[in-house]
């Protein structure tokens, strides 16, 4: 079933992009200006991280941002910058991105490991030093490459960091 109200999307709906149909699955996480899913591509079969922002709500922070100029960021930013991001590497890539009535849709690569604050919290002693380097290496490194590009991150937090596999 294609989405047609804003209540109605959840595990198991259909929603159409310009890549192609995924189709929804588990709630990943509740974001600012919406919720996070997984979704499956229905033609590629391939995994997916699916952000669905509330319309209303972008449009809102946007007249505020035109208003008062301390908003800086922007709910669609990853879509605004996704081609100076294209192929970087410790960088999430986007997919496809589209808009329906109601929501405006980020598809992006799945980090099946979480965010690095879930994982944190898994391990109340933290990681032995070996792989607390490896996971400060990834993050220096993909903001190094975004700097190399112009662009600077502006929400830097162990909740942005996202991890392919579970550590």
């Amino acid at each position: 079933q294609q989405i047609e109200e804003k209540e109605l999307l959840g595990e198991g709906s259909f929603i159409e992009g310009n890549m192609e149909c995924y189709q929804i699955g588990r709630h990943l996480q509740k974001a600012i200006f919406g919720d996070v899913f997984e979704a499956i591509g229905m033609d590629s079969g391939r995994s997916f991280a699916v952000k669905a922002l509330d319309l209303d709500l972008v449009r809102r922070f946007e007249r505020l941002q035109q208003e008062d100029h301390q908003f800086c960021e922007s709910p669609l930013s990853e879509v605004k910058f996704a081609k100076t991001m294209s192929g970087l590497e410790h960088v999430v890539q986007m997919e496809d991105e589209f808009a329906d009535q109601h929501r405006h849709y980020i598809v992006s690569e799945l980090a099946l490991g979480g965010d690095l604050l879930e994982c944190l919290r898994l391990r109340p002693g933290g990681f032995p030093e070996s792989q607390a380097q490896i996971l400060v290496r990834g993050a220096t490194m993909g903001l190094a490459t975004l700097h190399l590009r112009g662009l600077a991150m502006q929400d830097v937090s162990v909740e942005n960091m996202l991890l392919y596999e579970l550590a």
